[in-house]
């Protein structure tokens, strides 16, 4: 008698030819497998599902699409080391652009720079961020 992938072992009316599946112990390791695997799928599927109810209605960016994937992006020990090494710089850098834009904003450097980084964003972030300007 076969139950889902779980069998048992044939009465003496049935023929071992009848069960699909000859070797119980390998089947259960199978099913087991089967299981497993289905598990990991299914918590990766929760996770991008959690992932994109995260979005904003109206996307993230204007015009862009995104790649997900349930697990992060991994990068080895010399690249993180470089990126440490950088820290200090990619600050400065953020800050210059934080600068710009906000000069942007105000109307001390071109317009285009805000509205090229505000595209597509939700006008409540939008708003929410220029509450911090000085």
């Amino acid at each position: 008698m076969i139950v889902g992938r779980l069998c048992q072992t044939p009465s003496s009316k049935q023929r071992l030819a009848e069960t699909p599946y000859n070797n119980c112990a390998l089947d259960v390791r199978r099913w087991a497998l089967d299981v497993c695997f289905m598990t990991q799928v299914q918590v990766q599927d929760d996770r991008l599902t959690a992932i994109r109810a995260a979005f904003p209605k109206e996307g993230l960016f204007a015009e862009k699409e995104w790649l997900l994937s349930p697990d992060a992006f991994p990068i080895g020990k010399k690249f993180l080391a470089d990126l440490e090494q950088l820290g200090h710089r990619l600050s400065v850098f953020q800050r210059a652009c934080n600068q710009l834009y906000h000069l942007s904003v105000k109307g001390r450097q071109p317009a285009w720079i805000a509205r090229y980084l505000d595209a597509g964003k939700p006008k409540e972030l939008i708003e929410f961020s220029r509450r911090w300007m000085a």
